[in-house]
């Protein structure tokens, strides 16, 4: 009986010592998970500071530039940029970093975090310059589909570049030409202009177009563009906002004909709805803006030479269409034309102000100029007479530009960009100062065209057309880099070991 009792109590001796080893245990985890944790953040860390002085080394010796280039990078690895410590010396941006790493069980014994430090140093000959700039004279982004330049005169001052085959066939000119899937160019009608200097000189090239990697539509461009719109559209004003309110029909000889322009001649707020008449014997000379409610086809004509100055509102129901037509020269609208809901015609009338349109925005009879200060805006454009516009053009949908020149002035800038659609240049004598682009669909240009810029599009066609492109020589009014360039690092990138 001794011996059972003794035996009991050794069995109560295991119990507390399992006890002791399941504490040592829980410490092996948390040995363990902490410190693969910290590994881990570690590894995070160091790889954020190496894309960070990487990619700040391009702008040494900016130093303001270095900085918010070392944050950016910072950010995109996932950690605060602004708790990374940039420094600058001798040609060389070293970015440093501290973190701190919640423990998950190491606290049980009093450890609860893990400081993490990290450092990279680089300099501006070991780092990859940013692929922030897209600088292709003409660029065709389909996998698909070749770029042909054949039955035209073209010449460019830039690169031309395909991401399927380029084909060459006529007289043409360009600084270089690159294509993912080869091609030709035509020894006896292609030239490679080199610079001399500023002076672009040129000289036979019998070689096909340089191979090289696909290279991806820059859609930045298209943001970029959208912001000369984007929160610049007014909500409708309210009813109540205007001032008198006309309807019937506007014939000089009608008690609304005369209301009208008693009531323009007062700088009155106007709201024509449900009018009648087209056609009245007065010019349209608004001192305030005029809103035009309609309910179908409707056609403002003023029998004489008008100047309005006020912004014009126009809600017609949709396909409708609303014509603010001139049939004398020299009408001016001094103010934006906004057509909320509907399609807008526009003929023989200069506008001073943007113009947007929610449906198709068509020009028709007379000469047609817009200067816009920043935009012309419609779901659709087409222009079918002598159409002068000033500013940069921007559709979803298609964009055909016919019957007249399209240029640009002294201060404005001419971009054309389809969102979703094709972009057609059926015109003589057009200039473009700016880029065209149409990212999802087709650029073709049956006449003459010059461009200070770009033609970059999904299919760019060229055929039985003069175009020329050269470098821009205007500021445009939107950024042409790409806002978060990528570093691309190559086997010759390297960080530096010593600071």
């Amino acid at each position: 009986m001794n011996k059972l009792k003794n035996f009991k109590d050794e069995t109560g001796a295991v119990a507390v010592l399992f006890a002791f080893m399941l504490v040592g245990l829980l410490g092996l985890c948390a040995l363990v998970v902490d410190l693969g944790s910290a590994y881990v953040y570690r590894r995070k860390v160091q790889q954020a500071c190496d894309a960070a002085a990487l990619g700040a080394a391009i702008a040494l010796p900016d130093e303001v530039r270095v900085e918010s280039l070392a944050q950016y990078y910072v950010d995109e690895n996932g950690l605060d940029g602004h708790n990374a410590v940039v420094e600058i010396k001798d040609g060389k941006v070293k970015v440093s970093y501290k973190g701190t790493l919640n423990n998950k069980f190491a606290t049980i014994w009093g450890n609860k975090t893990t400081t993490v430090s990290c450092e990279a140093v680089a300099s501006k000959d070991q780092a990859v310059e940013a692929s922030g700039e897209f600088d292709y004279a003409i660029f065709s982004g389909s996998p698909d589909l070749p770029l042909n330049m054949a039955n035209g005169d073209y010449y460019v001052e830039g690169k031309v570049h395909a991401n399927n085959k380029l084909n060459v066939t006529t007289h043409t000119k360009a600084t270089q030409y690159s294509s993912v899937k080869g091609g030709n160019l035509d020894v006896w009608n292609t030239e490679v202009l080199y610079k001399d200097g500023d002076v672009y000189k040129s000289r036979r090239s019998a070689a096909d177009p340089v191979l090289c990697d696909h290279i991806d539509m820059p859609m930045y461009l298209g943001d970029n563009m959208w912001a000369l719109v984007d929160g610049k559209i007014p909500s409708l004003p309210a009813e109540s906002y205007w001032t008198k309110t006309i309807s019937g029909d506007l014939g000089s000889w009608s008690q609304s004909g005369k209301d009208f322009k008693n009531y323009m001649a007062a700088g009155e707020k106007i709201m024509l709805t449900n009018i009648t008449g087209s056609w009245f014997d007065y010019p349209l000379n608004i001192k305030a803006p005029l809103y035009i409610k309609g309910k179908g086809s409707l056609r403002l004509q003023p029998s004489t030479v008008s100047v309005a100055n006020g912004d014009i509102y126009i809600y017609n129901k949709p396909g409708a269409n609303t014509d603010l037509y001139f049939p004398w020269g020299n009408s001016v609208i001094n103010g934006n034309v906004y057509c909320m809901s509907g399609d807008l015609v526009l003929g023989n009338v200069t506008i001073n102000g943007n113009v947007y349109c929610a449906g198709q925005l068509r020009t028709d009879g007379g000469k047609t100029t817009i200067n816009a200060p920043d935009f012309v805006y419609a779901n659709s454009i087409k222009t079918a007479n002598d159409t002068e516009i000033n500013g940069a053009v921007i559709a979803e949908y298609d964009i055909e530009l016919y019957g007249g020149q399209n240029t640009a002035n002294i201060d404005s800038v001419l971009t054309v960009y389809s969102k979703h659609g094709n972009i057609k240049f059926g015109t003589a004598n057009s200039d473009v100062h700016g880029i065209i682009f149409a990212p999802e669909g087709s650029i073709d240009c049956v006449a003459n065209v010059t461009v200070y810029g770009s033609i970059i599009a999904n299919e760019v066609k060229l055929t039985t057309a003069r175009v020329t492109v050269k470098p821009p020589v205007r500021k445009l009014p939107f950024d042409t880099t790409d806002p978060n360039p990528k570093p691309k690092p190559s086997k010759k990138t390297k960080l530096i070991k010593f600071w």
